[in-house]
């Protein structure tokens, strides 16, 4: 997969997400969730938006899916799934991150 720095940090970002709601702490979990984040919820989602999207770059609308999980997630002060999320961006049109939303994140960078 070809990704640009902000496109990585965003889906290293879910990776970590995933890994997290899992309490991962040791090396051999590390690895599993990173085989199930991948087969779970990476490799499916690229794949609809493949098929929804079949032009589209599916790493960025990826990242625009996971922006928009976490207004969603932000709206409802809860974490929400990636069915229900996906659902709901695709019945909104599957909006793209903001240009201002990659300029912030430019400007946190340590």
């Amino acid at each position: 997969m070809e990704a640009s720095e902000n496109q990585a940090r965003v889906i290293l970002g879910d990776l970590s997400y995933f890994q997290a709601r899992r309490g991962v702490s040791t090396e051999t979990e590390r690895v599993l969730a990173n085989m199930q984040w991948l087969s779970r919820s990476f490799e499916p989602l690229v794949q609809r938006i493949a098929e929804e999207w079949p032009d589209a770059d599916p790493v960025q609308r990826y990242c625009d899916f996971l922006h928009n999980r976490l207004l969603m997630a932000q709206e409802r002060g809860s974490d929400i799934d990636n069915r229900e999320a996906f659902d709901k961006w695709l019945a909104q049109g599957g909006p793209g991150i903001p240009a201002a939303a990659w300029e912030i994140s430019e400007l946190s960078e340590p």
